[in-house]
């Protein structure tokens, strides 16, 4: 740290040397007391808990415009989860500047991203502190002593001066569907088919999951039932799209609901009846969860079977690492379904709904009840979502096939610009930057020159200068910018 940090008295400079009317500064550190800024000689000069805020203070006092958003207060850290791929601070702060933050008219403004970054990242611990609640319960009650440490709060403070209204940005246009990381199945025998519907309605709207269910008869046939179990558990851990696409997305997610009988062989292997000759072997489910990359919440509604129950709950464990929320019960008729959708539909608010809330509000629910509810929760790097928090700026108004609106390529110099539309069409960003180089020298007639002086920037030609922005814009939805 001490060798590629950068030391507070550069940083100072450079925002001095800065001839810019606004600055903004984003700071993701701890500003815990163990740790010593360095000056110009690498001697120890200030102590960020009592130096840091101060300084920046009167920095801002200073500049007409000054916006510091730091990620945490005095005496505090910022923290980090491995399966966000960032400090939670800067994994919100990317979001809200993805859109997340845009007020209605789709503006992205200073004021608006703190409040999102402040709200989320206080939300975030919060359910993560409800999530470690859970699991050391369940460890306490295994006879275990390594209990989990709750995470200390983490409180996004910023320090303004005289910045007004400042504009960082506006939502980009949603550009077709996207890969669905959060998958959900049901499975079973409803004879009161409507729960099942209600379910995946629940999950589909306020889950945000592509969800299905199969209500399994005569004709379905354990093959059938295998491909789509392996379809919901496996898809996101087979995609085409590199692992680090989807941190700045919700975590893949898998929920898998069966219900039926539970049962053993006569070779005392567990058996999942869901009809007469769709049998789902224990040993086959647990295989395909330890190859699903994704966090799972697995619920098991056992009509028939209490006493293989918790069997089954802890041969399905996967570890303490992995993202995991077993649930099962055993209840006659469908009085566990429809007491879990009804805990879902009373749950339903503003910040979600987590695993580890279910759990606790299944105990209430069913505490006046003879059902007996066995669960497991595992993970403590990260939140398992049952029922996704909204955006909590949301503007969905955007222009009406926006990808059909013809591209204008006018130029005042008779250039040809189809070749850079195609090439930002197809995403290929370092060629079209190659290719917009090559077509601005072009535009001044400098291309033996290879450069662009003073004087011909002066002279650059508006109309050619908007068709390229345009493109620009257009194709990469505001995130790729060429200087």
């Amino acid at each position: 740290m001490v060798n590629t940090g950068l030391r507070l008295q550069e940083l100072l400079q450079l925002l001095e040397d800065c001839a810019a009317g606004q600055q903004l500064v984003w700071l993701d550190a701890c500003h815990s007391g163990d740790l010593t800024l360095l000056g110009a000689r690498g001697e120890p000069e200030l102590n960020p808990t009592q130096e840091l805020v101060e300084i920046l203070r009167q920095r801002a006092a200073k500049r007409k415009g000054f916006y510091a958003l730091l990620s945490c207060d005095r005496g505090q850290k910022s923290w980090e989860f491995p399966h966000l791929g960032h400090g939670v601070f800067t994994y919100y702060l990317i979001r809200g500047l993805r859109g997340e933050a845009a007020d209605a008219q789709g503006v992205i403004e200073a004021d608006g991203l703190y409040r999102y970054v402040y709200h989320q990242t206080l939300t975030y611990i919060d359910k993560a502190n409800q999530q470690l609640r859970v699991i050391n319960h369940l460890k306490k009650g295994r006879g275990e002593t390594s209990i989990h440490s709750e995470y200390p709060s983490q409180t996004p403070k910023r320090i303004v001066e005289g910045v007004g209204e400042a504009i960082l940005g506006l939502k980009p246009y949603s550009k077709g569907s996207v890969q669905h990381l959060r998958q959900a199945l049901i499975l079973g025998e409803f004879p009161q088919n409507q729960n099942a519907s209600a379910l995946n309605k629940i999950l589909s709207t306020v889950g945000n999951f592509q969800s299905s269910y199969w209500t399994v008869g005569e004709n379905t046939t354990g093959s059938d039932v295998q491909k789509a179990i392996q379809k919901c558990l496996l898809s996101a851990s087979f995609s085409e799209s590199p692992q680090e696409s989807t941190y700045l997305e919700a975590p893949a997610t898998v929920f898998l609901y069966l219900r039926g009988h539970l049962q053993e062989t006569a070779q005392g292997e567990g058996v999942f009846i869901l009809s007469d000759n769709v049998v789902i072997h224990r040993s086959w489910l647990r295989k395909q969860l330890r190859r699903c990359q994704s966090q799972q919440i697995i619920i098991l509604d056992c009509p028939l079977g209490e006493i293989f129950v918790r069997d089954w709950v802890e041969e399905l464990q996967l570890g303490l690492d992995t993202g995991q929320c077993l649930i099962a019960c055993a209840a006659t008729n469908e009085k566990f379904a429809s007491t879990f959708i009804e805990t879902l539909s009373q749950a339903m608010q503003p910040s979600g709904l987590t695993a580890a809330e279910l759990i606790t509000q299944l105990q209430v629910e069913l505490s006046a009840t003879k059902m007996q509810l066995y669960f497991w929760l595992s993970g403590s790097q990260g939140i398992i979502e049952i029922l996704t928090e909204p955006t909590l700026f949301i503007n969905d108004s955007s222009p009406e096939n926006v990808e059909d609106i013809p591209d204008d390529l006018s130029s005042d110099v008779g250039i040809d610009y189809t070749q850079l539309r195609d090439l930002l069409a197809a995403g290929r960003w370092l060629e079209a930057d190659k290719e917009t180089t090559n077509l601005m020298l072009q535009v001044v007639g400098r291309k033996e020159q290879g450069n662009l002086d003073l004087k011909s920037l002066e002279k650059f030609s508006c109309l050619d200068l908007s068709t390229i922005d345009t493109l620009w814009v257009k194709y990469s939805e505001w995130w790729t910018v060429w200087v």
